[in-house]
């Protein structure tokens, strides 16, 4: 556990060394996150925790990203100074927002004597920031939305089968309507109808017309496909209501 400790408290004092682009932190990074990595005990990530007197935070990111690879830790290292803060923010951000927050970066670094990791933490949490006041000020999507948005995710072909199965079911002019128009490419169900789809759907659920498969029939796997697919959605959708 000793080798541990020093193993980790030697890459933090690297982490925090706020030098980008300088040969010897990057060597002596790459080996210190290795030599962590073989040295990581066995043990809850809480417990390590309380060990090492650190921030959790840093313990678990550090943990998560020295899980890479050997070419991507040297990638990491190169491309912004191993900054655990544009690691973690990764996750948040778009290519777009990568990119961009990259070409700062460079800039800041290109116009200084001693470019410092630290700026590209300002610029993340800048970009972080805005994307969060974006969020704000767009309205929540209702729960129907988001069921609509799910379905019409759905191939068309599963419309074609759904078409091809309301035909015998009796249904009213309107809803077969709407399935023949989804089988077309590049048509969604519009936003007037969608009250009108959902209702239907949960009650051919309700109803089992339409119902879980779980044959492993060749002729019914299309049907098998669409069917659960369409069960998984109202299942979720109940979830939220």
């Amino acid at each position: 556990m000793d080798d541990f400790l020093k193993s980790y408290e030697n890459l933090k004092e690297l982490i925090e060394n706020d030098l980008f682009d300088n040969d010897d932190r990057n060597k002596l990074l790459f080996k210190a996150i290795k030599d962590l990595k073989s040295l990581w005990p066995d043990e809850d990530i809480e417990e390590i925790t309380y060990q090492l007197q650190d921030y959790p935070w840093r313990v678990k990111r550090i943990y998560q990203f020295i899980q890479f690879d050997d070419e991507t830790i040297s990638e990491e290292i190169d491309i912004h100074g191993f900054s655990l803060v544009f690691l973690d923010a990764r996750n948040y951000l778009s290519d777009e927002d990568q990119e961009d927050i990259l070409h700062k970066f460079y800039n800041l670094a290109y116009k200084s004597d001693k470019p410092k990791i630290s700026s590209i933490n300002r610029i993340v949490a800048g970009e972080l920031k805005k994307i969060q006041k974006i969020q704000k000020r767009k309205e929540p999507e209702s729960k129907n939305e988001a069921l609509i948005s799910e379905l019409n995710k759905l191939p068309k072909h599963n419309w074609e089968i759904l078409l091809t199965e309301a035909s015998e079911w009796e249904l009213e002019g309107r809803f077969i309507k709407i399935l023949k128009s989804l089988i077309k490419p590049k048509s969604v169900i519009k936003k007037s109808d969608m009250s009108y789809v959902v209702d239907m759907f949960v009650y051919l659920i309700e109803k089992n017309y339409i119902y879980e498969i779980n044959s492993s029939e060749k002729s019914e796997l299309t049907k098998k496909l669409t069917y659960n697919a369409l069960i998984e959605a109202f299942e979720e959708h109940a979830k939220k209501t």
